[in-house]
């Protein structure tokens, strides 16, 4: 199994060559895409700034290894996890998450608990500004 995991302050869609091809065992790819909203909380956003603490790429990939064990180590081929840093504009993918497996239940099971996990545990901060001038820091410790 492959599990490839990283911090990065480029567009998500610029690693997209990174994704490995589907392996042949695999019959499912699942991907998540979590994107920058127009709203929060009843209140518009304009844009967000994320930031991480130095060692996130670890917490990162210590965070999938928990996933995957949390769900009894399911058969999969491949997980590809990259989490924005800096500044990103509505529509922007903050996370990407994609894994591949034989079977479509446990690529889907895996990819939501990767998801979770992540925003639980990984030590990146979000700046959140909104359309009245305000920001507010959100996932701070």
């Amino acid at each position: 199994m492959i599990i490839d995991t990283d911090i990065v302050s480029v567009p998500t869609e610029m690693c997209s060559g990174e994704v490995p091809l589907i392996p042949a065992h695999s019959g499912a790819r699942v991907v998540f895409e979590g994107v920058v909203r127009d709203h929060d909380g009843g209140e518009g956003v304009h844009y967000l700034e994320y930031s991480a603490h130095p060692a996130a790429a670890k917490f990162l990939r210590t965070s999938v290894e928990k996933s995957l064990e949390t769900l009894g180590n399911p058969e999969v081929d491949g997980i590809y996890v990259r989490h924005r840093v800096g500044h990103l504009e509505i529509g922007d993918v903050a996370l990407l998450v994609v894994v591949d497996s034989a079977h479509r239940k446990e690529a889907f099971a895996l990819c939501g608990q990767i998801v979770d996990d992540i925003k639980a545990s990984v030590p990146i901060w979000k700046d959140q500004y909104f359309s009245d001038g305000h920001n507010e820091w959100s996932n701070t410790p």
